[in-house]
């Protein structure tokens, strides 16, 4: 590079230290001809950086230059850039309250750190999910297969069984068939005797026949006899047969029943090993889909436990650097807030029902949105695991002296919040005894028992005389003005307005009634009177800015306040013995009021939502792709 480019290049260094050039008004004529220079030198603007990494996008983010930032997007600057810190010219932008630059940065295609730290961790986020899909899918495959494994078994197993019955009942009958086998070979084995002492008998009779037949002219009675023994015989020997042809059938039916049996065992021993063989093979399957499972579910758990480590290291390490810059400022803070809300019941207490109303929903919703934007915040920092991971070295480095910093001058600063702190809660306590001593009202409300005040405090009839009464319907915000967003300090009546001293009225504008009630007020009135002058008086004086705060006045200074709630606790019970008899009334006034304001906040919530709807979905279609292609700049120069 030549000495006019390096000449160039100092100039632009300098410019990122020189705040005097940046903080004149009409200072962008100036700065775009350095940037003319050194364009025309061949020197990129885009490019140039400073130690810390920023870009003169992140400068001209910084000090609100839109004509600087409007060249640098013509000459394709990335608006994306982060410098040594991760912050991008949107990020600077927004922290310095440069909103309407952050918006056409935004509109040319700058992010903001968190939109890119969410779009990352959505990245991360759905790989691991796919992974842990991917996971689940194959223990799921390995369940099922094992389960499929598991009815196989018992399918087999259930076999197994019948085949195992099966074979006993076959053992039964073989059993029995040998029984029976012995039974009729007994039997047999009787017939084979009887046939042999028949035989024998045969024989003798064949020889008392010889005998006879030598001698049957000597004894014809003998032959007779021999004759029917013969006869006998006979008959004997044909029974004998029948016997033996019965034996022998039954034999062979034996031997055929034996044949069958062996055959039925034979089929059962093989059935018996293809069900041991089948269930061998099983198991292996099952042995081998539960390693898998085992592996998968072992994988699934090193994963998920890895993560959990991450996570809980990143967050633990990013509550250990937010805890202390937050701590004070949470304490103040929560201190403030309850303090805020318990001087806002006192004050609704004592206010007009439909003032009441309002700032009850107010306050509902401002804790639903807080609800919300904290439930948000909290998925964003679980999101913002992957990047401290890689940033928290350096952001502890760069953050450990502005601790040190920063505890310095909160403690110096303490001392002056806290003194700031008790004014407003004196001012307040002003406020409420004023209120205490301004309570007119109430007395014209007992002297005038048939009239009530509507919400503008102007009065009208009571229900009890006029039922036909109806209060005025509120006039709903127009549909062309903007819904309000932010907090305006505009707003009178906000419960965080700057707080006005009024003054106490001694006595009633209204002429009293007679009445008891009427008495009764006006004796508490007298008993209360003399503490509202000193009270009023002692706070006014603590209230000078020279007063030094110490221990003694804070004491001091609570126990007035819990005085004043003392006085207001009791004014407010006898109050409501007082208007026990307009229960009705208020009642029906306040259900009346109540319904009317759900609906007219319904109604304009609804317009508001459509509205913001609409507003969103055209300016997403008007949002460009890509800052490239846009070479107009939207905003002007401020």
């Amino acid at each position: 590079m030549t000495s006019g480019g390096n000449g160039g290049e100092e100039k632009l260094m300098y410019l990122f230290t020189n705040n005097d050039v940046w903080d004149v008004d009409d200072a962008d004529d100036t700065i775009l001809r350095e940037f003319t220079k050194a364009e025309s030198v061949n020197i990129n603007v885009t490019k140039v950086t400073d130690d810390a990494l920023n870009t003169f996008a992140h400068m001209a983010a910084l000090w609100d230059r839109p004509r600087v930032l409007e060249h640098l997007i013509r000459v394709g600057a990335d608006l994306n850039a982060t410098n040594k810190v991760g912050n991008t010219p949107a990020d600077i932008a927004m922290h310095w309250g440069n909103a309407d630059l952050a918006l056409q940065i935004k509109h040319y295609g700058g992010k903001h750190c968190c939109e890119q730290e969410r779009d990352l961790a959505i990245a991360q986020r759905d790989l691991v999910q796919s992974k842990i899909n991917d996971a689940t899918s194959k223990m799921e495959k390995a369940i099922g297969d094992w389960l499929q494994i598991s009815k196989d078994k018992e399918d087999l197993r259930v076999e197994r069984d019948r085949l195992l019955l099966r074979v006993d009942d076959m053992e039964r009958q073989m059993a029995q068939v040998k029984t029976d086998y012995a039974t009729y070979r007994g039997l047999y084995e009787q017939r084979q005797l009887q046939l042999e002492a028949m035989r024998l008998e045969v024989d003798k009779l064949r020889l008392a026949v010889a005998d006879e037949a030598q001698a049957k002219q000597n004894a014809l009675q003998g032959w007779q006899k021999a004759e029917s023994y013969a006869k006998e015989i006979q008959h004997m020997r044909e029974i004998a047969m029948e016997c033996e042809e019965e034996a022998v059938r039954m034999r062979d039916d034996a031997v055929c029943e034996r044949d069958a049996a062996r055959d039925l065992m034979k089929r059962a021993q093989a059935d018996h090993v293809v069900a041991v063989t089948l269930q061998k093979q099983a198991e292996g399957e099952r042995d081998v889909a539960l390693g898998e499972k085992d592996d998968a579910m072992a994988n699934v758990r090193t994963q998920i436990e890895l993560w959990a480590v991450k996570v809980k290291e990143a967050e633990h390490e990013r509550a250990m650097i937010q805890v202390e810059i937050n701590r004070q400022k949470a304490s103040l803070e929560a201190k403030c807030k309850w303090l805020e809300k318990e001087l806002a019941r006192v004050n609704l207490l004592s206010t007009v029902l439909e003032s009441q109303l309002g700032e009850t929903t107010l306050k509902l919703t401002q804790a639903q949105t807080n609800q919300e934007s904290s439930s948000t915040q909290l998925e964003k920092s679980l999101r913002k695991t992957k990047r401290l991971e890689n940033e928290l070295k350096e952001l502890i480095e760069a953050r450990t002296d502005e601790k040190h910093m920063w505890k310095l001058k909160e403690q110096q600063a303490l001392h002056v919040e806290s003194q700031h702190a008790m004014q407003t809660i004196l001012k307040a306590a002003m406020r409420l005894w004023t209120k205490l001593a301004n309570i007119e009202w109430i007395f014209d409300f007992v002297a005038h028992p048939d009239v009530v005040e509507d919400g503008n405090g102007d009065p009208v009839r009571s229900m009890v005389s006029s039922p036909m009464w109806k209060p005025p319907p509120k006039k709903a915000a127009p549909s062309s003005v903007r819904p309000q967003t932010t907090h305006e300090p505009s707003r009178p009546n906000h419960r965080h307005s700057t707080p006005t001293l009024l003054t106490p009225l001694t006595t009633p504008s209204t002429v009293l009634v007679d009445t008891a009630a009427s008495t009764k007020f006006a004796d508490k009135l007298e008993s209360i009177q003399g503490k509202v002058k000193t009270w009023m008086h002692w706070c006014s004086q603590s209230l000078d800015s020279d007063v030094k705060w110490d221990k003694t006045l804070l004491d001091q200074s609570a126990q007035n306040i819990d005085c004043l709630l003392t006085v207001a606790d009791g004014l407010f019970d006898f109050l409501g013995v007082a208007m026990k008899d307009k229960v009705t009334a208020f009642r029906y006034v306040y259900y009346y009021t109540k319904q009317v304001d759900m609906q007219v906040k319904n109604v304009e919530r609804k317009e508001m939502l459509l509205k913001r709807f609409t507003q969103h979905r055209e300016e997403s279609l008007r949002r460009p792709k890509q800052p490239a292609h846009f070479r107009e700049c939207s905003i002007g120069p401020g």
